[in-house]
């Protein structure tokens, strides 16, 4: 399912950041209380990146030291290699994010990224 909101998240992605760009992968998770994103940067296949928060109790990120709380169906686009981001330890009971990363279309990870190395959306990571 999520792979498909990749898809079709694209279009979107493309015209807020003016950038063309290819579908990595996705990474949805439901967090509890006590988890925490450590301050980092990511990997090269997280070039432009959404965090959507799903639902659940709102839970902050902070982006270069600045805050961003969003609300229910709310997307934060960031470039996850170049801003450093993290999470304070959830106080909450229960928060759900999906996140979609993409690679720009002429950048130079662009054909060794796009699916995740994978033929196919959907697909394990071993069928060529």
């Amino acid at each position: 399912v999520m792979e498909t909101m990749l898809m079709k998240v694209l279009p979107i992605m493309q015209k807020e950041t003016g950038l063309k760009l290819v579908p990595t992968y996705s990474y949805a998770r439901v967090y509890k209380k006590g988890d925490e994103l450590k301050k980092h940067k990511d990997r090269p296949s997280c070039e432009i990146s959404t965090t959507l928060y799903l639902g659940g109790e709102p839970w902050a990120i902070y982006l270069e030291g600045t805050k961003v709380l969003l609300e229910v169906g709310d997307m934060l686009v960031y470039s996850g290699c170049e801003l450093e981001h993290w999470r304070e330890p959830f106080d909450g009971n229960i928060c759900g994010q999906v996140f979609l990363h993409y690679n720009h279309v002429n950048g130079p990870f662009a054909e060794k990224n796009k699916f995740d190395g994978r033929a196919k959306l959907g697909l394990p990571s071993g069928i060529k």
